[in-house]
């Protein structure tokens, strides 16, 4: 009778897992990449990069947008406040070019089907450098459109694609490292504490 009733019990956590994963899961996401973007403390140490591969890989629907949800809502509110003190339009005209990034690492993780490490572990590196070239190009004519202004571009940022790489790895190892130790927990079953 208690193998039945644990059963049950698990069952009952698993049907509650899949709403929190459903519904809870994509607005915490948003949630801390809203927070993440208003209140950032290092330029381009985010964990917005890693959410979006995060997403892309392991969740389902609209769900695996929450990144770029998070980012429109994160751009009006800080073009809103007036960060960096640039106008409204100022600020987002800048936007563009880290919604592609950010699409494109999204859609990096939605083409890694059987979820395997080593691709994670290579999307998690590659979306770093995909970040780094799309917003560079987008910031190229601000140094001339020339072979030297493409350089000086490239070379400007070189600390800030470093920031994007450490954070990528940081919170990417958090992210998929807590659906690991979720999911083991899971498989276990309801904890008895009984002995």
């Amino acid at each position: 009778m208690q193998s039945l009733f644990s059963r049950q019990r698990s069952l009952d956590f698993l049907s509650l897992r899949d709403k929190i994963i459903s519904y809870a899961l994509p607005i915490l996401l948003v949630g801390i990449t809203l927070v993440a973007r208003v209140f950032h403390i290092i330029p381009n140490f985010s964990p917005v990069g890693a959410i979006a591969l995060f997403a892309g890989t392991m969740m389902v629907g609209v769900s695996r947008w929450v990144a770029l949800i998070g980012l429109v809502i994160s751009d009006i509110v800080m073009a809103s406040i007036g960060t960096y003190g640039l106008s409204f339009w100022a600020y987002l005209a800048g936007s563009p070019a880290v919604y592609v990034a950010f699409g494109l690492t999204t859609i990096m993780g939605m083409a890694n089907k059987h979820k395997k490490s080593l691709v994670t572990a290579i999307n998690v590196l590659t979306s770093a450098v995909v970040f780094f070239v799309v917003t560079n190009l987008a910031c190229w004519p601000a140094y001339g459109l020339t072979y030297a202004g493409l350089v000086t571009d490239f070379t400007a940022a070189i600390p800030f694609f470093r920031s994007t790489l450490e954070s990528n790895v940081i919170y990417s190892s958090l992210l998929f490292g807590a659906l690991w130790v979720a999911t083991q927990l899971v498989r276990r079953g309801p904890v008895s504490w009984a002995r």
